[in-house]
């Protein structure tokens, strides 16, 4: 029983976070925006990145908030994509191009 309560907690703050729309929206101008450094972003850490966004909503919408199992589904192809992204990525670099 604690468990299920543990889980109600999480779900009830990730709710409070995600009924704010302005904070959705900064994180895909952060994400979305291009880099104004000289440095340049390395495919492999952009892929990583999707694949951690990718991981997250999966859990979100599959493990802390099954009633929301289309959602999950939703965002699947996302996810496959970074994952392919991140694999493609890491077979590029050890292959030392």
């Amino acid at each position: 029983m604690p468990s299920k309560m543990k889980t109600l907690e999480i779900q009830k703050r990730l709710e409070a976070l995600t009924r704010r729309w302005w904070f959705t929206l900064l994180i895909i101008v952060f994400v979305c925006i291009p880099s104004y450094s000289t440095k340049v972003i390395p495919p492999e850490e952009r892929a990583l990145t999707g694949f951690i966004t990718g991981i997250l909503t999966v859990i979100q919408f599959f493990i802390l908030n099954p009633a929301y199992w289309w959602m999950g589904i939703l965002h699947l192809p996302l996810f496959l994509n970074s994952l392919y992204g991140l694999v493609l990525a890491k077979r590029i670099l050890s292959a030392g191009g």
